[in-house]
């Protein structure tokens, strides 16, 4: 049984396409990679080193470089979080949140973003306006009360380029407004994750800013990290998600496959 009806255990269980993938599944559980998580654990040393490896050589790397490797590395950031939230790669939670703290990615503390991603995760409201926090989808009353400009975003996000160019400042707006809502309402563990995120981000900034004060080469490299930080992450979270999930009368068939076949 699907829909906000169906029994807990059912609608957050593992499900398989088929037993031979349920098999090779099983079977994978036992090997040392599956166990030690090191394809996750070198991800972890290669983010951080190459991160602030660049910040460190900024100078001597130049502008371009440095604005482009960060970029990378910054949109590398916030896929790893998106592991560490789902599970990886330890069984602890708290161990793998410490892994993301650090405000690489800029616009959002992590336990917002983990909070926000796990709801999209609940499988009775995949999709749903209001339900689902990455919903791409709009309310009929929304779209309604959307005026010609909202309702070009609105129709524009929905393609890859609009994704990468639009979405981003949906999420930021619907942060922040999530923001003020927590304020407003006491929700006291949201406004705690809020104010480590801005202390660290603080913290890092004034770090930047001493390690690259000294030139007027400096100047500019810490004005491109800035940028290469802010919009990267956010773009590359936006262009991620866009082929898994689509809309269906039932909950199970919302969600879509994106599998790279090789013909023989």
């Amino acid at each position: 049984m699907d829909g906000p009806d169906a029994p807990l255990r059912w609608r957050f269980a593992s499900r398989y396409l088929d037993d031979a993938q349920r098999q090779e599944l099983q079977d994978r559980r036992s090997s040392w990679r599956w166990r030690s998580e090191w394809p996750t654990w070198t991800v972890v040393v290669a983010v951080y080193a190459g991160w602030f490896g660049v910040a460190l050589n900024a100078r001597t790397l130049g502008l371009a470089p440095t604005v482009a490797l960060l970029a990378v590395l910054s949109c590398w950031y916030m896929s790893l979080q998106h592991e560490l939230m789902h599970g990886h790669p330890t069984r602890w939670p708290l161990v793998n949140m410490l892994f993301s703290l650090a405000p690489l990615a800029v616009w959002f503390p992590y336990e917002v973003y983990r909070d926000s991603h796990l709801r999209h995760h609940d499988d009775a409201h995949l999709t749903e306006p209001g339900r689902d926090p990455e919903s791409y989808y709009v309310a009929p009353e929304q779209w309604a009360n959307a005026g010609a400009v909202l309702r070009a975003a609105l129709a524009a996000r929905t393609t890859f380029a609009g994704r990468v160019l639009i979405g981003p400042w949906f999420s930021i707006a619907a942060s922040w407004w999530e923001a003020t809502q927590a304020v407003a309402e006491r929700r006291w563990r949201i406004v705690a994750g809020w104010a480590v995120h801005l202390v660290a981000l603080a913290a890092l900034a004034h770090w930047l800013e001493i390690r690259l004060r000294h030139s007027a080469a400096g100047v500019r490299v810490r004005r491109g990290i800035r940028i290469a930080r802010a919009v990267s992450a956010l773009v590359s979270g936006a262009s991620r998600g866009g082929a898994h999930e689509r809309t269906h009368g039932r909950p199970r068939g919302r969600m879509a496959l994106a599998a790279a076949v090789s013909e023989q």
